[in-house]
């Protein structure tokens, strides 16, 4: 039984590795970098859903899943989805919805184009929000 799923297109050029094991794990897609700047087509486009830990370092749509989760965007990456997880480490960019059940950090690269809803929210000088937040209650433990 894996902890991670994807469901949706895949094309990848590059390498997908990681770990999914009963006790959790983690899943890194790596991608060949590019040589312009052109817009670029997703290279995954669907649902991906973890446990742990899950970095992008290229281009995904869709969906982005994780209740307890720690969600990294690298500084070249791009994230066109509905992100729900539990704590959001934003470095490059994202177009659409973050919900992060503990927190949201946009690092100096970050460039966000949507709402965050986080009962905490940490921005670093030199970082781009364009959107709405609300700031939810945190969940107990």
């Amino acid at each position: 039984t894996g902890e991670a799923h994807y469901t949706g297109k895949m094309p990848v050029d590059g390498m997908i590795s990681g770990q999914l094991h009963a006790t959790g794990g983690n899943l890194t897609i790596k991608q060949r970098p590019r040589n312009s700047r052109v817009e670029s087509a997703p290279e995954l486009d669907g649902e991906i859903s973890f446990k742990d830990l899950l970095r992008i370092n290229g281009h995904v749509a869709g969906k982005v899943f994780s209740p307890k989760g720690t969600l990294i965007v690298a500084e070249s990456a791009q994230a066109d989805a509905f992100i729900d997880v539990g704590v959001a480490i934003i470095n490059g960019t994202v177009h659409g919805e973050i919900v992060a059940r503990e927190r949201v950090e946009l690092g100096l690269g970050a460039v966000i184009y949507g709402n965050i809803s986080t009962p905490k929210l940490s921005i670093k000088p030199g970082a781009t929000f364009q959107g709405d937040c609300r700031m939810l209650k945190a969940e107990s433990a």
